[in-house]
């Protein structure tokens, strides 16, 4: 539509601009609109002044791009549609009776061989493994597992609710990790750390005790040998993971206290370590020890996993409540400590090797370095590390592994639901499905389109004269009937041989104005076309509707013929 009116007014622009009586020639007989495809006109149709015909133009261009529109209008796209649905969690959230004392062991007496919750048997190296599997190859975390926390399974594994691969289950449910709460310890009455040797084996070692305040007083508790003797000549590093035991004839409370703590250290040792029974000097100038004691967290979360409870997203919502300190029959069997004593046991697993390398030789320095992105915890050329060096890579490791160490013992640590009459939980089945959408920026882009459309075509309508032409000149005698009478063919005598630019040129110099109505032609008859001023008088044309009701909207528009 807007190019058929396009070409219209391309032809008749010219001719209406004549109807003034006074119209130069480069704005009316030399110009050449029909020369460029409709939507093209724009350019010399703002040089001309003719704003209607170059926003018809326009119009005909936003034709393409409301057809683009049109076209992205509606998209047909695959989301996640949820439906609820029930789940039977297959663990209550709470741990069974676990003897914190029992766990893997290692080359020393660190350890048990008697099964308790996570442990069965086993070197209890799996958390490690799954973490460098994480971080080197990107493979999975343990079901129900992410960084920092293990949320309780919503569902048995290889559920039956899965109906394809890509069905994903959504709910809330509890939450549990555990941090470090660090302080650093400083050589004296509260902490001591001294060398032994062993006589008969020619052997070195450090062994340490320490003072823990409790609410029922201050605990002494100690450790066993922690180096291993090395002989390097240069400058060496030893990282000390201790978990503290209760000395002898202890009380419960002791042994509780003992068990949740873990102690951690760094050590720079001098050159020329080689001589048997010379001292290495402790201080704080090349060492740092720090007491931990890790804080169980607690709370609730919304996560999405798939049909073997590989989380799909990061959890949403979650809650954490305060840190599980107390015994509390709900979440525990026994105390909690005893759950913190076996984690210890895992997790910290002691090598406390002189090394003359920047390379971590037990497993949490390791990722600890990892984390850091830095091996200045291990390297011996570096000046011990500070606490705030320690802090933020300790607890992003502590916190992984705990959380992969419920994940992958879950089945060990929680208590089993065997009750088929079990409370159920509600929540949603995930399932990709086709639907239909609007685009929004395709619908203001249509819907912007379109109104500029009205507002144009109001305007180009109310504007147009009334019926002026006695034939609409689309063809070329119609054209030559315009003019072949008048004297304004005259003025392009001799000018067939020469191109637009002399052409325009030469009724430059002319300088005449050219009108459109009524004139005596050569013939001495009254004609209607295109004649010089002041030989042509302005035809009367049939007022439109518009111009009867708004006679000063277009000038002239009353029809009066005028002398021009």
């Amino acid at each position: 539509m807007w190019i058929l009116i396009n070409r219209m007014l391309c032809m008749l622009q010219p001719l209406e601009e004549l109807r003034n009586c006074n119209a130069k020639a480069h704005k009316t007989i030399e110009i050449d609109y029909s020369s460029l495809p409709p939507q093209l006109v724009v350019f010399k149709a703002l040089k001309s002044k003719h704003f209607v015909l170059a926003a018809v133009c326009t119009m005909a261009l936003l034709a393409n791009l409301l057809a683009v529109a049109f076209a992205g209008l509606f998209q047909q796209n695959l989301i996640d549609m949820p439906h609820k649905t029930s789940f039977r969690p297959p663990f209550e959230f709470k741990f069974v009776d676990i003897n914190g004392g029992m766990g893997p062991a290692d080359e020393s007496q660190y350890g048990s061989y008697q099964k308790s919750g996570a442990f069965k048997g086993g070197l209890g190296l799996d958390q490690f493994l799954i973490a460098q599997s994480n971080l080197t190859h990107k493979t999975p975390l343990p079901p129900w597992t992410d960084h920092t926390m293990f949320y309780l399974p919503i569902m048995p594994e290889n559920s039956d609710l899965g109906q394809s691969n890509a069905t994903h289950f959504s709910a809330t449910t509890k939450a549990i990790g555990a941090t470090l709460d660090c302080e650093q310890l400083k050589l004296g009455d509260q902490f001591r750390i001294t060398m032994i040797k062993e006589a008969f084996m020619i052997k070195e070692g450090l062994f340490m005790n320490i003072s823990i305040p409790s609410d029922s007083g201050t605990v002494v508790c100690n450790s066993d040998r922690i180096s291993k003797p090395t002989c390097y000549e240069e400058r060496s590093a030893l990282e000390m993971l201790v978990p503290t035991q209760s000395r002898e004839n202890s009380t419960q409370h002791e042994r509780d206290v003992c068990m949740g703590s873990v102690v951690l250290g760094w050590v720079r040792g001098p050159q020329g370590k080689c001589q048997v029974g010379r001292d290495t000097p402790l201080g704080a100038e090349n060492t740092l020890f720090v007491r931990c004691r890790s804080r169980l967290m607690t709370g609730t979360a919304s996560i999405r996993v798939d049909a073997g409870g590989q989380l799909q997203h990061p959890a949403e919502k979650v809650l954490l409540d305060v840190n599980v300190t107390d015994h509390s029959p709900s979440l525990f069997s026994s105390d909690p400590v005893n759950l913190i004593g076996q984690s210890n046991r895992y997790l910290f697993r002691p090598a406390n090797v002189w090394h003359n390398k920047s390379v971590a030789y037990d497993h949490m320095n390791y990722f600890m370095a990892r984390f850091s992105n830095s091996s200045r915890l291990v390297d011996p050329n570096q000046p011990v590390p500070t606490l705030e060096d320690v802090l933020a890579p300790l607890n992003k490791a502590y916190s992984k592994l705990f959380a992969i160490w419920l994940g992958r013992n879950r089945k060990n640590l929680f208590v089993p639901i065997t009750n088929e009459q079990a409370s159920s939980l509600e929540g949603f089945r995930i399932q990709p499905e086709q639907r239909l959408f609007l685009s929004t920026p395709m619908f203001i882009i249509s819907e912007a389109i379109l109104c500029t459309y009205i507002v144009v075509a109001i305007w180009v309508y109310a504007r147009r004269p009334g019926q002026y032409l006695a034939r609409l000149p689309t063809s070329i005698a119609a054209m030559i009937s315009l003019f072949a009478a008048s004297a304004a063919v005259q003025d392009m005598r001799g000018t067939s041989h020469l191109n637009k630019r002399r052409r325009g040129q030469h009724l430059e110099r002319i300088d005449a104005r050219y009108g459109y109505g009524t004139f005596v032609g050569g013939d001495g008859r009254i004609h209607i076309g295109i004649e010089k001023t002041p030989f042509v008088r302005k035809s009367r044309a049939r007022t439109t509707w518009l111009e009867r009701k708004l006679p000063l909207f277009r000038k002239g528009s009353t029809g009066a013929t005028e002398k021009c």
